[in-house]
């Protein structure tokens, strides 16, 4: 008895799009286990050219896949509520173009400055619905989009380097991976042993459309 869901067209945001619509499926479902799977061929969109930015995104983007088992019990925090926020103004930022049939990655520099702004402003929004002050967030799980844009976003932010470190780490060690890479963040947080029964956490991807994804984690 396996139902099935395909996510997709999301980018980088679709590993948080994925749990989005598991979480509401065991709501609906109480007992049952979904299963998500973010697998992602980076390296199908590599393209050579003089594009300043074709060099950045084969650069930064990488092949992997990451899973989450979602259900009763386990070790894992809660997923309590998923925000979305849309800059349909921004569309143009990010998405593919396809010279010659094959897909290349259209990537804008700007990126780096409207990802940390929706960063802060889906953030402000998950605290408010929740009643939460920053303060009460002890562990902050950022897509490693690329080094630019987690700075960014830890200034507008005003986090610390030990509140970005796991996000740091997995880019330096895995690269961006798309929707993966915010699982490969949070498989970090959860591996370190520093959570604790009752820590909140806000989790968070950028994708195109521009869209910023994000949930409330508590362990």
């Amino acid at each position: 008895d396996v139902q099935r869901v395909h996510v997709g067209d999301t980018g980088c945001a679709s590993g948080m799009v994925a749990l989005q619509q598991a979480t509401h499926y065991l709501r609906a479902h109480p007992g049952r286990r979904a299963l998500v799977v973010a697998a992602e061929i980076c390296s199908a969109a590599y393209v050579l050219d003089e594009a300043l930015e074709t060099a950045v995104a084969n650069a930064i983007f990488a092949d992997g896949a990451a899973a989450a088992l979602l259900g009763p019990g386990g070790s894992g925090p809660a997923l309590v509520e998923h925000h979305t926020l849309f800059r349909s103004a921004y569309l143009p930022l990010m998405g593919f173009t396809f010279p010659g049939g094959r897909p290349r990655i259209l990537l804008s520099k700007d990126i780096r400055h409207i990802g940390g702004e929706m960063v802060e402003a889906l953030a402000a929004r998950i605290l408010a619905a929740h009643g939460l002050r920053q303060e009460a967030i002890r562990f902050w799980v950022l897509h490693s989009a690329g080094r630019r844009v987690i700075e960014h976003a830890r200034a507008r932010l005003g986090l610390g380097e030990t509140d970005v470190a796991f996000s740091r780490g997995v880019l330096r060690r895995y690269g961006n991976m798309s929707s993966a890479t915010v699982l490969f963040v949070l498989e970090a947080v959860m591996a370190s042993g520093r959570p604790s029964p009752g820590d909140y956490g806000v989790m968070m991807a950028l994708g195109p459309g521009f869209a910023a994804e994000g949930a409330l984690l508590r362990w």
